[in-house]
């Protein structure tokens, strides 16, 4: 069976989001990036936003998985940001049910989409414009 094409990994060269080698996420996968914009729009430099929204930023690309993966989701007690790809910064939800969490505020917040894609929009910005 194929993956569907909304399902697919996306393929994040090495160096991109401080990750030594190529790793491969899920479309969800939430990851932390720093960026003026976000700062702007949040009064924190540093975000949580969805990988897919990254997509085309400094060579990240969904890709066809050719052969079958092995996909680990790992969950922990609690919220984490932990190290990925010897460096990248990607958030961890805590296991349980959902109103195990529900009273607590959250240790980590993720962007809105439409605030996620701005933030995005302005990392390829400044990325085109280094290159001009």
């Amino acid at each position: 069976k194929t993956c569907p094409d909304h399902a697919a990994p996306f393929e994040v060269p090495a160096g991109v989001l401080g990750n030594r080698a190529l790793i491969w996420m899920l479309p969800n996968q939430l990851v932390v990036v720093e960026s003026d914009r976000a700062e702007e729009l949040t009064g924190d430099p540093f975000a949580l936003v969805p990988v897919d929204v990254l997509e085309g930023w400094k060579g990240i690309q969904r890709v066809a998985p050719r052969a079958p993966h092995l996909v680990v989701i790992l969950h922990f007690a609690e919220d984490q940001v932990i190290y990925a790809g010897d460096g990248a910064l990607v958030f961890c939800q805590a296991e349980g049910e959902m109103l195990d969490h529900a009273f607590e505020a959250p240790a980590y917040d993720a962007l809105d989409r439409p605030v996620a894609h701005a933030v995005a929009d302005s990392l390829r910005a400044a990325e085109a414009a280094t290159f001009a």
